[in-house]
């Protein structure tokens, strides 16, 4: 009787588990995509920016699963920022995407031209502060940051594991980079890409083995009621991102 044949199978199922598990948005990211962006403010990785791609935001954004993996990467987190990483309150990760800065541009997958998928630290899903008071002005001005971000994502070529990283080194993408665009200083998270008070980022160093960012989504127009914002410039919480201490990546609806 051969036993060796079922175990293969169950190494096989493992494998492509394991594969799904770590697997990423196509890189580059294109606008609509949802970055995911970390820094070290000070200590080891201070000079090293990762990113990583979550895909379409306005897909995630209709998603009704309660909960869904989108990848893993504490081994990349560990190899730039140390074994530690999850016990750092110096590092920081947020989330962004934006699909135009044209104010006249028609409604993409249902989004209004300027709309932003924006980060906010939360305790629990869906606890998060709202984004409020964003005019489009600042929402246009903002768009044409992060479009420049995009077009320096495009020049990386990422890990093998879906990550990309920008060093202090590289003086001109860093200039595009996730601490130039989100500066902390002592008192904590400052204006992210020039017009988000307070910043977009949770930091790590907590005492649960789950982090989580809610993220909101935030229209330049008012739009009719039954959609998921009505108020311009207020952010309504359309998903959440949860990151675990072995560098799991979900993301479910609040």
């Amino acid at each position: 009787m051969n036993l060796k044949r079922p175990t293969v199978f169950v190494l096989i199922a493992l494998s492509a588990f394991s594969a799904t598990l770590s697997s990423a948005a196509p890189w580059p990211p294109k606008r609509g995509d949802l970055i995911l962006g970390f820094q070290a403010t000070r200590g080891l990785g201070s000079d090293v920016n990762l990113f990583f791609n979550l895909g379409p935001a306005h897909e995630w954004r209709d998603a009704t699963a309660a909960s869904q993996e989108a990848g893993n990467l504490g081994a990349d987190l560990a190899e730039a920022y140390g074994k530690d990483w999850f016990h750092r309150k110096n590092l920081w990760f947020g989330a962004i995407a934006n699909f135009t800065n044209r104010k006249n541009d028609p409604a993409t997958h249902g989004d209004p031209p300027r709309t932003f998928y924006l980060s906010r630290p939360a305790l629990s899903p869906g606890k998060s502060i709202p984004w409020s008071g964003l005019s489009e002005m600042s929402l246009g001005s903002a768009a044409t940051f992060i479009g420049g971000q995009y077009d320096m994502l495009a020049t990386l070529t990422p890990h093998a594991s879906g990550v990309a990283e920008v060093l202090f080194t590289d003086v001109v993408n860093w200039q595009n980079g996730w601490t130039f665009w989100n500066p902390v200083d002592a008192r904590g998270q400052q204006i992210a890409y020039r017009r988000f008070e307070g910043g977009l980022q949770n930091h790590f160093g907590q005492t649960t083995g789950t982090v989580f960012l809610d993220v909101q989504r935030v229209t330049a127009v008012s739009e009719e009621a039954g959609k998921p914002s009505t108020q311009a410039g207020t952010g309504t919480v359309v998903f959440y991102i949860s990151l675990n201490q072995d560098g799991l990546i979900r993301i479910g609806v609040k």
